[in-house]
């Protein structure tokens, strides 16, 4: 539940197959998820800008982990 209360408050994004999976559990649509509560309209430019971030870090880190993996095998 911690993680759910970082996300709330914009400490954390959670990746594309989490908000799927949250989505699922409440059986709605992501989409839903960002619809904010009734007459509040959420800030969907500050969420995207923080997702991109987020998701530039995630794919750096990624490609980062491959190149090892793959410097690794050439060495042995």
């Amino acid at each position: 539940m911690n993680f759910l209360s970082e996300i709330e408050r914009g400490l954390k994004w959670p990746y594309p197959e989490t908000l799927q999976k949250l989505a699922d559990s409440l059986e709605i649509e992501v989409f839903e998820l960002f619809k904010g509560q009734e007459g509040a309209e959420p800030d969907i430019a500050e969420y995207m800008k923080r997702f991109t971030k987020d998701m530039s870090i995630a794919i750096e880190e990624s490609v980062k982990q491959t190149i090892c993996n793959v410097q690794k095998q050439y060495r042995t």
